[in-house]
């Protein structure tokens, strides 16, 4: 689903909003999506050291835990200071001032979104360490819906607003959801 989730909405912001909004919504939230590179790496880079560090020392592992989540934390809102302040100057230089002032009352929304995205990660991580892959589906499936029913619904609402909102949402439930079942998981070691 999480392609779906990342690329679908530009399909369906085209089909609502029309060829001239995605011209604007679709780049500027692709390329702020590269932001999350460098959380995403890190957090995919760690799920081998999470899962044999709990194998073999569980109670002693939290703390590394908690440092490897601090780290994500510390990439995150890196990335949304970043995208939040200097993105739009991106924007300029790569495409024009016309479509950066077109595109400026999304890329604080994008932003906030790639936060919490950011944020999910290392949780998603530590969930995938403990084979946890039927609740991350079940997190997916949950975000796949609350994102098509609110994307469709503010997209006619508010425009291409609407759906970086709905993209931003969708990013916090995800990030509420990944960050409970991983409190709620960690709380059993």
């Amino acid at each position: 689903l999480s392609p779906l989730i990342m690329n679908g909405d530009k399909f369906i912001v085209s089909a609502i909003l029309g060829l001239n909004n995605v011209a604007i919504y679709g780049p500027t939230v692709d390329i702020a999506l590269r932001a999350i590179m460098l959380p995403a790496s890190f957090s995919t880079a760690i799920i081998p050291k999470i899962s044999k560090g709990i194998s073999v020392n569980t109670k002693n592992y939290l703390p590394k835990i908690r440092k490897y989540n601090f780290i994500n934390i510390l990439i995150s809102i890196f990335n949304f200071v970043i995208l939040s302040t200097c993105f739009k100057y991106f924007l300029r230089f790569i495409f024009s001032d016309k479509f950066a002032e077109s595109a400026e009352p999304i890329i604080f929304i994008i932003s906030i979104g790639i936060l919490f995205n950011s944020l999910a990660f290392f949780p998603y991580s530590y969930l995938s360490s403990i084979s946890k892959f039927k609740l991350l589906a079940k997190i997916h499936f949950t975000d796949f819906l609350f994102f098509l029913i609110t994307l469709i619904f503010l997209s006619f609402r508010y425009g291409i607003i609407g759906s970086a909102i709905a993209w931003s949402l969708r990013a916090f439930i995800d990030f509420i959801l990944m960050y409970y079942y991983f409190l709620k998981n960690i709380n059993k070691i």
